[in-house]
């Protein structure tokens, strides 16, 4: 781990730090170690090697810094949901209820939706469910992951609507 990033994660962590000393859970760390190295990455996927490094830094930090203990750096992004517009999947001459139908039958299996290419991203980033947030599907995944990365791969499948 070089010792800008370091210094980066201790500047972060001082700035918006708090004073209640609570060891995080190491899904939080996990979280932490993606907002901290978004956008770090030529390949866009960061390495989970790094992930784990810096989650190493962050405990260690904490436990040097009590009063830093339950600090959480706000992401750009939910690390565990995706939103897409999924009228790409429907059939051009797909009617309103129809559209309605795939949908729920999408949501009650999320790794069989009907639709192959996306069943084979949904099993590989491990979709939790699949729910509903206005005229778009709000993809949650079991853990948090690289968005950047994740991002690069639905938008493959449906262009500029993820």
């Amino acid at each position: 781990m070089g010792s800008a990033l370091l210094r980066e994660i201790c500047v972060a962590l001082y700035c918006i730090g708090t004073s209640n000393a609570q060891r995080p859970e190491p899904l939080a760390d996990k979280i932490e170690a993606y907002n901290i190295g978004q956008g770090k990455y030529n390949s866009a996927c960061m390495p989970e090697v790094d992930v784990a490094a810096i989650g190493r830094e962050l405990r260690a930090i904490r436990e040097a810094i009590p009063a830093l203990a339950n600090v959480h750096e706000p992401g750009h992004y939910a690390p565990q949901e995706l939103l897409i517009s999924p009228t790409v999947l429907f059939p051009p001459s797909a009617t309103d209820v129809e559209k309605r139908a795939i949908l729920q039958r999408m949501m009650l299996t999320p790794n069989a939706t009907g639709f192959k290419t996306l069943d084979a991203l949904n099993t590989k980033y491990a979709v939790a469910k699949l729910g509903r947030d206005e005229d778009l599907l709000l993809i949650t995944f079991s853990q948090p992951l690289d968005m950047d990365c994740v991002t690069i791969a639905y938008k493959k499948l449906l262009g500029d609507r993820v």
